[in-house]
């Protein structure tokens, strides 16, 4: 039987004002390409995670150096994680993603913004 790769499609959203996304819920899911809005408020993003949907969510953070984990984005921009942030990520069953500085302050999206994700098996 030949195996084939499960793929489906999500999103999140960041509240007008806000820096921090509603849930997704990528659970049995470990690969992730990111598709940005069209609009954005320049920023870099970050992943907080949890191991439970209403758990408490925290900054992932590479182990061997402790500091946050950032990805370069960009409004209308894909990122296909990949390598050690692929990994990282697909370690944690649900994630927020939140509109950072890359020093970890904050940016606050001036209007809502819909991140939409591609998961694949």
């Amino acid at each position: 039987m030949k195996e084939t790769k499960t793929t489906i499609k999500r999103s999140v959203i960041i509240a007008a004002g806000a820096s921090l996304s509603s849930v997704l819920d990528k659970s049995h899911y470990e690969r992730i390409s990111i598709l940005m809005p069209t609009a954005w408020t320049a920023a870099d993003i970050c992943f907080t995670v949890s191991d439970s949907l209403t758990g408490t969510f925290l900054p992932l953070r590479y182990a061997d150096l402790g500091t946050i984990v950032y990805v370069k984005a960009a409004a209308s921009k894909e990122i296909g994680l990949n390598g050690g942030i692929m990994e990282v990520v697909a370690a944690a069953p649900f994630i927020k993603i939140s509109s950072d500085n890359g020093q970890g302050g904050a940016v606050v999206q001036t209007a809502e913004r819909k991140i939409k994700f591609i998961l694949m098996r």
